[in-house]
């Protein structure tokens, strides 16, 4: 009787801890499940550890963005990179998004910003942004070693950009400046960075799921 209760307390604590790892392994897909993964994972400082996380499908496609009006800086070697998925009847292109550039000499370095549609009772867009410690101890240390202002700039809401009725913004424009990732109607120095940061892509931690996905 012992050796059976030792046995079955063996399998029900097996059972349990695999379903705690199950749960623990989810991959994040919303707004919801990301603030309760960085709950659950406070040693997590730098965002590039958070990206395994998510699930492949918010990798679905991407934009590089050269130039922005965002709060994270862009550039033609460290352009701004979009992820978004593409579930959504009314937004087909984005139901859940993330945006995020590549070097610490950037503004929005440090900051993993995320948007959440959600088409049902009503249609709304949910924000967050999280910006991770790790990142702003990088750029601190760049601004320090370029003998900049340590101060970090401070970040302006989401709505400054999206407006108080909440929305995207690609239906405002009928030509998309500043767009890298689609090669189609580019000058020759863009396709040259494009070309560039294509190659160079599978070597950074941020940009490397953009590589398989050359337009």
């Amino acid at each position: 009787m012992y050796g059976f209760l030792t046995l079955r307390m063996t399998f029900l604590v097996t059972v349990a801890l695999c379903q705690f790892a199950s749960a623990d392994q989810t991959k994040i897909r919303t707004v919801q499940a990301f603030k309760e993964f960085m709950e659950k994972h406070p040693e997590i400082r730098h965002l590039e550890d958070v990206l395994p996380h998510l699930d492949p499908d918010v990798f679905s496609a991407h934009e590089a963005m050269v130039e922005s009006r965002s709060q994270q800086g862009a550039s033609l070697e460290f352009p701004r990179l979009i992820y978004f998925n593409k579930r959504s009847k009314l937004y087909p292109a984005a139901q859940f998004t993330i945006a995020l550039n590549g070097d610490p000499s950037q503004v929005g370095y440090d900051t993993l910003e995320m948007i959440e549609f959600h088409d049902s009772p009503q249609a709304t867009m949910e924000f967050h942004k999280h910006v991770f410690r790790g990142d702003t101890e990088r750029m601190i240390a760049y601004r320090k070693a370029h003998a900049l202002d340590e101060k970090i700039p401070a970040l302006r809401d989401c709505r400054s950009c999206h407006r108080a009725d909440s929305r995207y913004n690609w239906d405002e424009y009928n030509i998309r400046p500043g767009v890298l990732s689609d090669v189609n109607g580019l000058s020759q120095k863009m396709r040259d960075a494009h070309e560039s940061f294509y190659k160079n892509a599978p070597g950074h931690p941020r940009y490397k799921t953009a590589a398989s996905q050359v337009y």
